[in-house]
């Protein structure tokens, strides 16, 4: 049975389901296995990703990092622990910190 027809069926089986509470978690799973017949039908099949594609993040070296969070959680004074410089961005709201400084981080 291909998918055309895997398909085809649980189309049949929405429509002479009747809808109502005791049947929603019935028609939610046939909808669900609708979804996954479909996206089957648009994915080309046995293809993966080669290996050695992707991408590599550098264990050293320089780095660009953002911190970005709720006001007040500490995220000023996590950049300024080593020597910063503060600034106003672009906009008024915004904050910027240059820090150069070395970050050790101890994995346990």
């Amino acid at each position: 049975m291909g998918i055309l027809e895997k398909i085809a069926e649980v189309e049949r089986e929405i429509a002479r389901t009747q809808k109502n509470k005791a049947t929603e978690y019935h028609l939610g799973l046939l909808k669900a296995k609708l979804a996954k017949y479909r996206t089957q039908l648009l994915e080309p099949v046995g293809k993966t990703a080669a290996k050695g594609e992707g991408f590599d993040v550098m264990k050293s070296g320089d780095a660009r990092v953002a911190l970005i969070g709720f006001p007040s959680v500490g995220k000023e004074s996590l950049s300024l622990s080593g020597k910063g410089r503060r600034g106003r961005g672009k906009m008024g709201f915004s904050k910027y910190v240059e820090v150069d400084a070395v970050l050790n981080i101890l994995y346990t």
